[in-house]
């Protein structure tokens, strides 16, 4: 059986996605930035990922990108929890098909 295609998860202000395709399988199949539309999601999953993106464009101060995150521990900390949970739930929905770093 031929090794599955690689995603790395990572979360970049206003990049408008979650998910890179890493080898050469995955960005044949699905480009370098892959939509979650892409993907064999629930329709759940796909809207938490959404929402998460979206979460994620505010913890940077879009007038000063260089400065301080407009976050707080306890926002990044709440961020960091439904990333995990997220993660868990897209390694389930993509077991068997891809490999997802992170």
């Amino acid at each position: 059986m031929p090794p599955l295609p690689i995603l790395r998860v990572y979360f970049d202000p206003g990049a408008g996605t979650c998910l890179w395709a890493v080898d050469a399988a995955a960005k044949a199949e699905l480009g370098y930035d892959v939509a979650l539309a892409a993907l064999p999601l629930s329709a759940e999953t796909r809207a938490a990922g959404e929402a998460l993106i979206a979460e994620f464009d505010t913890s940077l101060d879009w007038d000063d990108p260089g400065g301080p995150s407009p976050w707080g521990a306890e926002r990044r900390a709440a961020f960091d929890a439904a990333r995990h949970a997220f993660v868990a739930t897209l390694r389930q929905e993509l077991a068997g098909r891809y490999t997802l770093l992170e």
